[in-house]
């Protein structure tokens, strides 16, 4: 009985290198050369709406599933070569009317599918994922269903023999390339370097009204065809293809299948774009492709540690980001700790602060600072419970040892205890250059980088194992954007986005706040 499991990105395809990402499509090869019965690869993708008063607002939301017998066994492969993967349930599917030319749904929607009928003949690792990138909904099924290997290696023999045949006769470049390729599979398949598998891939496109539908069938055939595939739509069975990217396992669209072999099947590598969407978090903002919500939670349950950082240089956006996500917690016992007079965050609802400005010498501070972060730690670890603190700007005071390891123990055991500790500065050279710095930015599951430049930013990219993609991103990035470490693989660019009325509560620029008051 086939079993349904979804499947998350562990890392993003965008910032792998070349070498990267031939790795990945190679690994899943391995995976898919191995199964030994038939399964379903489905990309979702859906409009969502919401009351984000933004100027940049999401707009989609995208799930990968893989239906087929034996999950278990093959949930382990895919989390070895970084695909996370996490219990789904069965999918019903419902219609209101099969028209001729598409689907009538009861939300509203209509839907139309498409087959892909000819491969690209040489790709790039991630073409289909690449295709699929749209601003638009698309679904997207691949169906993998393995072949008798020696009886195709016959086929291709015998292919072999009449297109060399027709040669002897009259040249042809149609013929010369398929005795070619007909030749490389044989010898991969003789090998056991590759396996061959039928193989289906099925789109459906999505949109509220006919005009629009069509418009996104052309241009979904364009961005197909820039990686010289060539999709077609399907002839009165729209209801066939609607079920072929659900998350039934079944694809009985006529002249659908064709026989390929996993290296070729893996490249499409449709595990992209991707995001952070924590199911309880803080709405932080867009992802600056794909446009899909990005959702921040420092206790989800999938971190290894509720520590994070908040690396920035000055005027970018660091307070920015730290006040927005306190603001948007809930069920979360907030506590900044600053020394701003007045306080940055005061008026800011929900929010403790603890104001270091009411003490005169940096002596007087560093003890205050001590004893209110022991009372804080011994409460916690008293009455374990969600408790955020935010250290903003203080990194002056871990000259102090003793204050130093007190926030390093902190950070490695926090989560023990439901206390998460976020580090806020913009000495990202000290930071890392520190015993405990160290210590404090290795044990924080989320990370958040804003713009950085010069040795700062070699050094953050040296620590973190930054590819140079995602370097040359952060070098070049806005204010208000910001690249988001989950200190697993997985980068995603962010647009951080605020509602007006947030905007004015906790902007730092005088000009602007002057304006708002």
């Amino acid at each position: 009985m086939a079993e349904t499991f979804e499947v998350y990105p562990g890392t993003n395809y965008r910032f792998a290198t070349d070498a990267q990402r031939t790795g990945r499509m190679v690994a899943l090869g391995r995976v898919l050369m191995g199964c030994r019965s038939r399964l379903s690869i489905i990309s979702q993708c859906r409009e969502i709406q919401g009351d984000w008063d933004w100027t940049h607002k999401p707009s989609l939301e995208r799930h990968w599933y893989v239906v087929g017998p034996q999950a278990g066994k093959l949930r382990r492969y895919l989390n070895g070569i970084g695909l996370k993967t996490v219990d789904a349930t069965e999918e019903t599917l419902t219609w209101s009317k099969v028209r001729p030319t598409h689907v009538q749904h009861n939300d509203g929607y209509r839907s139309q599918s498409l087959v892909l009928k000819r491969w690209p003949r040489e790709v790039a690792p991630g073409w289909l994922g690449n295709a699929l990138s749209s601003d638009f909904p698309v679904d997207v099924g691949i169906h993998i269903e393995p072949e008798n290997q020696m009886a195709v290696a016959r086929v291709l023999r015998r292919q072999q023999d009449w297109q060399e045949e027709a040669l002897s006769e009259k040249p042809d470049a149609m013929d010369m390339l398929g005795k070619e390729d007909a030749e490389g599979m044989r010898r991969k398949l003789v090998a056991r370097t590759d396996t061959a598998a039928r193989v289906a891939i099925v789109f459906t496109v999505y949109a509220r009204d006919r005009a629009t539908l069509d418009m996104r069938v052309e241009t979904l055939r364009s961005d197909v065809a820039l990686s010289l595939g060539d999709a077609r739509p399907i002839h009165m069975e729209h209801d066939r293809g609607l079920a072929a990217t659900r998350r039934t396992g079944l694809c009985d669209v006529v002249g659908a299948w064709h026989s390929l072999d996993c290296l070729s099947i893996a490249s499409t590598w449709i595990f992209q774009p991707v995001t952070i969407n924590h199911a309880n978090g803080a709405d932080m903002g867009v992802t600056d492709q794909g446009e899909m919500l990005v959702r921040l939670d420092p206790f989800d349950e999938s971190l290894r540690s509720f520590g994070g950082v908040v690396l920035a240089k000055t005027g970018e956006g660091k307070s920015y980001f730290i006040s927005l996500l306190a603001m948007r917690l809930t069920g979360v016992e907030l506590w900044v700790v600053e020394q701003h007079d007045p306080p940055e965050r005061a008026g800011l609802a929900n929010i403790h602060t603890f104001n270091l400005a009411q003490y005169e010498t940096q002596a007087e501070k560093v003890e205050a600072l001590k004893g209110f972060i022991r009372d804080l730690w011994a409460s916690c670890r008293a009455n374990p419970r969600p408790v955020l603190l935010i250290l903003d700007e203080l990194w002056d005071f871990m000259d102090d040892e003793e204050l130093a390891a007190l926030v390093a123990e902190i950070a490695r055991r926090g989560r023990k205890f439901y206390l998460s500790l976020w580090v806020a500065t913009q000495q990202v050279a000290d930071l890392l250059q520190h015993k405990y710095g160290q210590a404090i930015f290795n044990n924080a599951q989320i990370r958040v980088y804003l713009k950085q430049q010069g040795h700062g930013a070699d050094m953050l990219a040296s620590a973190a194992n930054l590819p140079p993609e995602a370097q040359l991103w952060l070098e070049s990035t806005s204010i208000g954007q910001a690249l988001i470490d989950d200190n697993n693989g997985l980068l995603v660019p962010v647009d951080i986005q605020a509602s007006p009325a947030e905007h004015a509560l906790i902007t730092t620029d005088p000009r602007q706040r002057r304006t708002a008051a």
